[in-house]
């Protein structure tokens, strides 16, 4: 009987273990959706499928740019809707297959664009800011070169910077709302 109660015990435990990440995680604060990546300029991360990319980058975006959020716009929610993405630098598939997921920065390799519809609601979904957004930078390597070494220099830096310098010029209409009544 004793062993019977140890193994239902240990079975409710597991279950628990296992539930806790379903259960213990909160909405984010940053939503991502793409409008047909397989046309957008360029959009292979690591020489991988659209799809793929696309699953990749939301990630990446959505753990960066989570705090930016929350420290900028409290309690709000950003909605980003990718329409065309150039990632900074070009793969060089000649340097051999060593290279095939490294991309390349060069003058010649054309601006990092990043065009979007966004939208920021607040945590009663009050729409505080929303349009269209059309990130051109010709001179992105020479602006962030300061963080060529931080250790952000991993996976997609150039868009998560340009991305956190976008948020951070948004006006902070929630301070004039909660001014205002």
């Amino acid at each position: 009987m004793k062993t019977h109660v140890f193994r239902s015990w240990l079975v409710l435990v597991l279950i628990g273990f296992v539930g806790l990440p379903a259960f213990g995680t909160e909405p984010t604060n940053v939503r991502i959706e793409f409008v047909r990546p397989e046309r957008f300029t360029d959009f292979r991360i690591q020489n991988r499928g659209e799809i793929q990319s696309s699953k990749i980058f939301s990630g990446e975006m959505i753990r960066y740019l989570a705090p930016v959020v929350a420290r900028r716009f409290p309690g709000a929610t950003l909605s980003l809707r990718f329409t065309d993405i150039d990632l900074a630098g070009r793969y060089e598939p000649w340097r051999g297959p060593q290279f095939n997921d490294i991309r390349f920065i060069r003058d010649d390799t054309g601006p990092l664009k990043l065009f979007f519809d966004y939208q920021l609601t607040d945590s009663k979904g009050k729409v505080l800011a929303s349009g269209p957004k059309r990130i051109v930078d010709v001179d992105f390597q020479r602006r962030f070169m300061i963080y060529a070494n931080t250790g952000l220099g991993a996976s997609l830096a150039y868009e998560k910077l340009e991305l956190r310098d976008w948020v951070n010029s948004l006006p902070r209409q929630t301070e004039k709302i909660a001014s205002s009544k």
